[in-house]
């Protein structure tokens, strides 16, 4: 019995001295660098801002022409996504601060309703949210973003051009730099 035994500790033994042998000399595969977001791939967004059409929390029907005459900013996000968590303050205070001169956001998220009411409420985000995952996948990609990269930002100008799009993160100066030249040649956005 205590042979049996014996036998049976030594071959644990052996089974975990080779799994940590396995575990420490297995290549390692390289870390991968993080990528700015101006490096991410991407289609190009078409000339004209696809048609949009969702029902944000409140349950109203938003659409891109009803906002015709208004800068709109089109921000794909999620709550699960850390640079759109960073984000989200960013654009509540851009909203704010640019909505006399006409600018719009609307939020469309890749996630369900509850976790998005969730942020939305703890947050104090006051543009229109809209919880639609396949439908924010679906109109992301017809905005130009192929590689499903979140945050994906998108800026239309007054007469339904797409004037600048970005996969990840905006900066604040990337963003007021795209409000400033669009605020500078409404007439012709």
């Amino acid at each position: 019995m205590k042979r049996a035994l014996l036998m049976l500790v030594s071959i644990a033994l052996g089974a975990l001295v080779g799994f940590e042998a396995y575990v420490y000399l297995a290549p390692r595969p390289r870390s991968q660098p993080r990528l700015a977001s101006r490096s991410l791939p991407r289609g190009d967004p078409p000339a004209t801002a696809p048609a949009l059409t969702l029902t944000d929390l409140q349950g109203k029907q938003r659409t891109l022409s009803g906002l015709r005459g208004h800068l709109v900013l089109v921000n794909f996000w999620a709550p699960w996504c850390l640079p759109c968590r960073e984000e989200a303050p960013l654009l509540e205070r851009t909203q704010k601060q640019y909505a006399s001169q006409g600018l719009r956001i609307l939020g469309p998220a890749v996630d369900d309703a509850a976790p998005v009411r969730a942020f939305v409420r703890k947050h104090g985000i006051t543009y229109p949210v809209f919880a639609n995952r396949q439908a924010a996948i679906r109109l992301s990609k017809a905005y130009g973003d192929d590689v499903g990269a979140l945050p994906y930002t998108v800026l239309v100008g007054r007469h339904g051009r797409i004037l600048h799009s970005q996969a990840g993160r905006l900066s604040a100066q990337t963003l007021h730099q795209w409000l400033r030249q669009a605020l500078g040649k409404s007439a012709s956005s």
